[in-house]
């Protein structure tokens, strides 16, 4: 489907919406055309910079006929949700870190550290770094694990991983 709009500052958004409701009495994001803020976009840009946002998030702001500052705000939720979800996960290496290699332990040995997580949250990715690709813990028991190598060790391995995977991902596309 193709896309056109009306762009217009953020102050003048209202009447900007009235303007394409009289092109669209369908509603918004009938027929192509929507509302487009450059305030959103330079919003857009920004986010772009933390995480990568591509065609299909902007095209679902498209389809709903508006791409403005209100419209973002779920978009940026979603980055927050994800981006706290990094951060979990690196708090979680960064405590294993502190482990010497064939270290055993348990769940509750992180969650009552200095940790500001949940046990299930530490559990799920325990869990992660214990499958492919990571191969990190070995899982003993419920609760208990086994760091197979040094976390610094490890993300070595899965960097030298990643780089052989993009080599190979690059030859597909040749």
């Amino acid at each position: 489907m193709q896309y056109a709009g009306l762009v217009a500052g953020e102050s003048m958004r209202e009447e900007a919406l009235a303007e394409l409701a009289q092109w669209r009495p369908s509603g918004l994001g009938g027929g192509g055309l929507c509302y487009i803020s450059p305030e959103a976009l330079q919003k857009l840009a920004k986010l772009r910079q933390v995480f990568p946002v591509g065609p299909v998030e902007v095209e679902r702001f498209l389809k709903t006929g508006r791409l403005d500052l209100e419209s973002l705000h779920h978009l940026e939720d979603e980055l927050e949700g994800i981006l706290g979800e990094r951060a979990a996960f690196s708090s979680v290496l960064l405590s294993l870190a502190e482990m010497p290699q064939q270290s055993v332990f348990l769940l509750a040995d992180l969650v009552g550290s200095d940790l500001p997580l949940e046990a299930d949250t530490v559990r799920q990715i325990l869990d992660v770094l214990a499958g492919p690709p990571f191969l990190l813990l070995k899982r003993l028991s419920p609760g208990e694990y086994l760091l197979r190598t040094t976390v610094a060790d490890a993300l070595a391995e899965f960097t030298q991983y990643a780089r052989l995977m993009a080599t190979r991902a690059e030859a597909v596309l040749r």
